[in-house]
C-alpha cells in the first residue's frame, strides 16, 4: 500500500503543521480520511476505540504491522537457499529488487543484508573466491561469480566430453538411456 510508511507519516505530519493541527483527535479524523479501506479494515479494530491518543495509537498500530510484514518477507528471502537455474547475477538482482520492495530507504547494492544473502547462494568454492578480492561492490561480485559458474560449468563439459571416448562410459551411458526409456513406458502404461 505505501512504498515506505514511515516517509508517508512525515508527510503527513509536515501536513499537520502547515495546517496547524495539533490535536489528537483531528490528526486521527484527517488520517482515516486519508488511508486507503485496506488498511482501514485491517484496523477497524482500533477506529472505534476510546482512547487519549486516537492518531498514535493507529499510527504505531500500522507502522508496526508494516515492520511485521518486513520481517516476514525477511524471513522468507532467507529461506532461499540455491540458485537453481539462475545465474549469480539474476540471483542478485532477486535479491536487490525484493529487498527495495520490503525497504525502499534501504540501498539494496550496498546492504550487508544482501551481501549476506547472495553469498549464501553461492557454492562454498565460488565464496572462497570472492571473499578473496578486494572488490565489495555486490554487481562486480556478481559478474565474477557468473564468469566461475561458467568457466566451472565448461570445466565439467570438457571432462565428460573427455570421459566419453572411454567405451566403458559410453556403454554405461546406454544402459542407462535404455532403462531409462523402460520406465518412461512403464509409467506411459501406468496413466
Amino acid at each position: 500500500i505505501f512504498q515506505n510508511q514511515s516517509l508517508w507519516f512525515k508527510q503527513v505530519e509536515a501536513s499537520f503543521k502547515i495546517s496547524r493541527v495539533t490535536e489528537e483527535t483531528t490528526k486521527y479524523f484527517y488520517l482515516i480520511s486519508n488511508l486507503p479501506t485496506t488498511l482501514l479494515t485491517k484496523y477497524e479494530h482500533l477506529l472505534d476505540s476510546e482512547t487519549e491518543l486516537p492518531y498514535t495509537t493507529l499510527k504505531e498500530a500500522i507502522l508496526a504491522g508494516f515492520e511485521l510484514s518486513r520481517t516476514i518477507s525477511l524471513t522468507d528471502l532467507m529461506r532461499d537457499d540455491c540458485l537453481g537455474d539462475r545465474s549469480p547475477s539474476e540471483a542478485l538482482q532477486h535479491i536487490t529488487g525484493q529487498i527495495q520492495r520490503i525497504d525502499t530507504s534501504m540501498d539494496p547494492f550496498n546492504s550487508p543484508i544482501s551481501r549476506e544473502l547472495f553469498m549464501r547462494l553461492l557454492p562454498r568454492s565460488v565464496q572462497d573466491i570472492l571473499l578473496s578480492m578486494p572488490s565489495t561492490d555486490l554487481r562486480k561480485l556478481a559478474v565474477t561469480a557468473d564468469r566461475i559458474m561458467i568457466s566451472k560449468h565448461q570445466s565439467v563439459k570438457a571432462i565428460e566430453h573427455k570421459d566419453c571416448n572411454n567405451q566403458e562410459v559410453r556403454d554405461k551411458t546406454r544402459t542407462i538411456m535404455e532403462l531409462q526409456e523402460e520406465i518412461n513406458a512403464i509409467r506411459q502404461q501406468l496413466n
